[in-house]
């Protein structure tokens, strides 16, 4: 709708819903830039709608034009597909769609030379596309990749006899992304560590503006029955190196992370008891929360002697022992323990010898003299030779756990499509504050004779 309101200036105005079904949606790859897809709505992921208003007032002659527009729009079922998000690997990847809604809005500026040897224009525009998604960045809006808060261009076209010489110059404030802040490293009981990317706010930072200028001439040739024209072109003449994405190479961090203990000796840790960590630096904490486990019951071991055979030799065969039954060399001892509730528990075996004899094995099996399982809701595992690497005396030692530990265990490897990170249970800081329970036995491995 125009209003005219001079000979030369007029008002216009717009209103308009618009809906569309095939959504675009942006799929986050943090380390080598978010890369979009297209997807049909459907009752999961709803079309997106977008209702626009726009004012403007523009002001012509036969040589000018001037143009100011403002625009606001609203938008409804934006749509971010964000595996950092994932809980766990068999979670289903509807789960992973987070929808929304959004506002951009801003202001345009036009002015143009129409006539004369010399013509051209200068545009200028001011504008900020936010999003608003539904459990999504802590609750906190946040910037659209595309949003770009100032852009101006400039484009001159002039022309004399056959030739037309032409310039644009182009600048853009920079757009957003999301960047890795820090690498941190869980190591668990078993002495393994694994190295996660922590990730700031959603498209917290700026890349560096961009900008450039091209250049170009042409050349018309005419005769009576046809024309052509020869052109050249310099895209970025002065050879601007424009940011287009961020792509991050970590390296570690020097130096050694912080360990921390209790000097005295009445602190006596119990079923049942609350414990909370608190962590002060100057207007930042941290704290976390944590219940002791009761005491794994029923532990037995199926014999106090697992013996073991020479690999290097190529011989195979069965161990005996005593103290109730044979532990056999591949089918190994059974620990068994009482787990009624389908708790968590888990298994680790150290040799307690000061210098232990190793066990005859090809290179390719070696271990660290200590075996670890995975935490289990089961009521037994089994310790073969292969879990193994010295003889002698060794101690079992059933550990009673937390969900929270066990979570470790879902998904610890991160790729540039999912920096998905562990669970953790600490408030304002990362990794895992659990408490444990746990009871002992002993067995002793030897090298079997025959």
């Amino acid at each position: 709708m125009e209003l005219p309101f001079h000979t030369n200036c007029r008002f216009k105005g717009a209103w308009g819903r618009y809906n569309q079904f095939i959504k675009r949606v942006e799929n986050e790859d943090i380390l080598e830039g978010s890369r979009d897809f297209w997807v049909l709505a459907d009752s999961v992921l709803p079309p997106t709608s977008a209702e626009h208003r726009v004012l403007g007032v523009s002001y012509e002659t036969r040589g000018f034009l001037f143009d100011l527009e403002g625009y606001h729009k609203s938008l409804d079922g934006v749509t971010q597909f964000f595996t950092r998000s994932r809980r766990g690997p068999g979670q289903a990847l509807d789960e992973l769609f987070f929808a929304g809604t959004g506002v951009a809005k801003g202001l345009e500026l036009l002015v143009q030379k129409k006539v004369g040897p010399l013509t051209g224009w200068v545009s200028y525009s001011l504008s900020r596309v936010e999003y608003d998604l539904d459990d999504f960045n802590g609750g906190e809006a946040f910037p659209a990749s595309h949003d770009q808060t100032h852009e101006f261009k400039t484009v001159g076209i002039y022309q004399v006899g056959p030739w037309t010489f032409s310039g644009t110059w182009v600048y853009g404030s920079g757009r957003p992304f999301t960047g890795p802040e820090s690498e941190y490293v869980v190591e668990l009981l078993d002495g393994t560590s694994f190295s996660y990317i922590h990730v700031g706010g959603k498209n917290a930072e700026r890349l560096p503006a961009y900008h450039r200028m091209d250049l170009g001439a042409t050349r018309r040739f005419e005769s009576d029955r046809f024309f052509y024209e020869l052109n050249v072109s310099a895209f970025n003449a002065y050879g601007r190196n424009n940011v287009w994405y961020r792509k991050f190479d970590l390296i570690a961090t020097t130096g050694t992370p912080g360990a921390y203990h209790y000097p005295g000796s009445d602190l006596v840790i119990g079923e049942g008891e609350v414990f909370e960590l608190g962590i002060f630096r100057g207007s930042e904490s941290l704290s976390a929360t944590t219940v002791v486990p009761s005491p794994p019951e029923g532990l037995t071991v199926s014999s106090d002697l697992l013996e073991v055979v020479d690999l290097t030799a190529g011989r195979g065969g069965r161990g005996g022992g005593g103290g109730g039954g044979l532990g056999l060399a591949f089918g190994g001892l059974v620990v068994r323990w009482t787990n009624p509730e389908r708790d968590l528990y888990f298994v680790a075996v150290d040799n307690l010898e000061t210098d232990p004899e190793q066990i005859p094995a090809p290179e390719f099996i070696g271990q660290a003299r200590r075996f670890v399982s995975a935490p289990t809701p089961a009521d037994s595992t089994t310790i073969s030779q292969l879990s193994l690497t010295h003889l002698g005396e060794h101690r079992i030692r059933l550990y009673h756990v937390n969900q929270e530990y066990a979570d470790l265990y879902e998904g610890r490897v991160q790729d540039s499509r999912d920096l998905n990170e562990p669970p953790s249970n600490i408030l304002g800081g990362l990794g895992v504050f659990s408490a444990f329970s746990s009871s002992e036995g002993t067995f002793a491995a030897s090298l079997t004779s025959g």
